[in-house]
């Protein structure tokens, strides 16, 4: 479906200056930087409703340009109009003699929408290869979680004539990435981390990292990701605060392996005293393919366990199996699966906390 914004998408900067100052700015206010005052309303169809405007230096050029974003194929009542589409556009006065304010649509591949709530634009330079910053589209739920990324570089193929009005394909964002997941999206460097939530009972989550390849994160053709860098099972919101005495004792196996390697003393906290298991934090590979004074980190693959509400409420004694794959100086080592006991622990007198504990590794049978 294509997505127009209007008959009126170019408006010549003459007409934009008296629409300023009708709306209360003086003459010379009108010229520059860019003024939130230009009424966007008048410019959308009414099919498009316009939600906010950012003004941004979103391509580098060291001014402000207008983001608009705008809602479309809404629906009627409240909670409908709240998850309608979300798209946008960039609106610039950089080509033409006189300038015209042109809208630049910003489309991820096969012109999926930007999001359903709270988008927000800004800057970073997450690749550095490209000249000038990357305009990043992030999309909220509640609690302030991003759900749907978008990143965006500006490509201009005419900059050494600006006399000319803006040719489609020859100026315009480029997207080098789309990212969604219900349970959040985190940028570390150029390292993207997508969570994608799981239908069980523990509140997990699919965690898959994505990392810059030949200036995109898209694959040449621009449609498909690179596959991730890093994949695993995490917690989809943290690591719950007093893990151990949770009704779901998987929990507590998954907190201990990403703890181990990162953290030694947390993970000795999620072994029983008597498995005499403690100690060997530090040493023991657990099941890994690398030897514990190696292990960096862990990552969970798998988790595989049998809710039995019987016996979780008597605390009898349960098994968890996880497939791990521990992370040396050398990389990334072969998966291997380990089956745990776990029973609950009674509080003792030097204050450690009753709950469920890892007590002994299960041998493979067969």
């Amino acid at each position: 479906m294509l997505i127009s914004l209007s008959p009126l998408r170019k408006l010549p900067l003459l007409g934009v200056m008296l629409g300023l100052v009708v709306a209360g700015c003086g003459p010379m206010e009108a010229f520059r930087p860019a003024d939130k005052k230009l009424d966007f309303t008048k410019i959308l169809p009414p099919s498009k409703r316009p939600q906010e405007v950012q003004l941004l230096d979103a391509d580098g050029d060291g001014k402000n340009e207008w983001i608009v974003f705008y809602k479309f194929d809404l629906v009627e009542g409240a909670t409908g109009r709240r998850f309608s589409p979300i798209g946008a556009a960039v609106y610039n006065d950089d080509h033409g003699d006189p300038p015209v304010v042109f809208p630049y649509e910003l489309h991820p591949p096969d012109r999926v929408y930007l999001g359903e709530q709270n988008c927000v634009a800004r800057t970073d330079d997450l690749i550095p290869a490209n000249e000038g910053p990357e305009l990043l589209v992030e999309c909220f739920a509640e609690e302030g979680l991003a759900v749907s990324l978008s990143i965006f570089h500006w490509y201009d193929k005419d900059k050494n004539d600006l006399s000319k009005n803006p040719t489609e394909g020859q100026q315009g964002y480029e997207c080098l990435g789309f990212f969604h997941g219900s349970g959040g999206i985190t940028l570390e460097g150029s390292r993207v981390t997508v969570k994608e939530r799981t239908e069980e009972r523990s509140q997990l989550s699919i965690k898959n990292v994505y990392d810059v390849k030949d200036g995109s994160y898209f694959r040449p053709g621009g449609r498909e990701l690179w596959p991730p860098v890093e994949t695993s099972v995490e917690f989809a919101f943290g690591v719950p605060e007093g893990v151990v005495q949770s009704p779901y004792p998987e929990k507590v196996v998954l907190a201990f392996y990403l703890a181990l390697g990162r953290n030694n003393p947390l993970a000795q906290t999620y072994l029983s005293e008597a498995s005499g298991l403690k100690n060997a934090v530090g040493t023991d590979s657990f099941g890994t393919a690398a030897s514990g004074d190696q292990i960096q980190k862990v990552l969970v693959k798998r988790i595989i366990y049998t809710p039995d509400r019987e016996k979780e409420e008597k605390h009898e004694p349960v098994r968890v199996t996880v497939t791990v794959a521990s992370v040396t100086s050398e990389g990334e080592d072969p998966p291997r699966d380990v089956t745990w006991e776990l029973i609950w622990e009674a509080a003792d007198e030097g204050g450690v906390q009753p709950g469920w504990k890892l007590h002994r590794m299960i041998p493979p049978t067969g």
